[in-house]
């Protein structure tokens, strides 16, 4: 008789479990992490607001494109690069220097990605007229404040 009292328990807060992990992420108790869920992605881009000419929007699709493009491939080389570190860490011994060179290669490639956004974001400043620039400015400390809190700010 113990042993249904305590199945049955057992059954009971299982399905209880199932139920709030199914229905806290609709009920936005948990962040999904999933931005189009979120309707970040869904969103106007804060470009269109800025009244763009006919030709800044296409230097800023052309430049758009050119970075996504570098930056799929750097994307694509860290991810090789992690997978081939963690092989090397995978060893009974383990070889440091290798490990080392590895560690450099991925802290080189995650510079080039850095380098590569401030490009962007410089060669974005030259496309936009100064009042542009302000207003793209304040619209994106406006929409991401978490990004412009701690130490250091932006």
């Amino acid at each position: 008789m113990r042993k249904f009292k305590s199945a049955g328990i057992l059954v009971c807060a299982v399905i209880l479990l199932f139920g709030v992990v199914q229905a806290a992420p609709a009920a936005g108790l948990w962040n999904v992490g999933h931005r189009a869920e979120a309707g970040g992605e869904t969103g106007p881009c804060p470009l269109t607001s800025l009244g763009l000419s006919d030709q800044q929007l296409t230097q800023i699709r052309e430049m758009r494109q050119s970075t996504y493009n570098q930056t799929r491939n750097l994307r694509s080389q860290i991810m090789d690069t992690k997978f081939a570190l963690s092989q090397l860490k995978l060893q009974n011994k383990v070889d440091q220097a290798a490990v080392n060179a590895k560690v450099k290669e991925l802290q080189d490639l995650h510079s080039q990605m850095k380098n590569n956004r401030l490009q962007a974001r410089q060669k974005l400043q030259t496309i936009l007229t100064p009042d542009q620039w302000n207003k793209l400015e304040a619209t994106c400390k406006d929409r991401h404040p978490e990004r412009n809190a701690g130490a250091g700010g932006r």
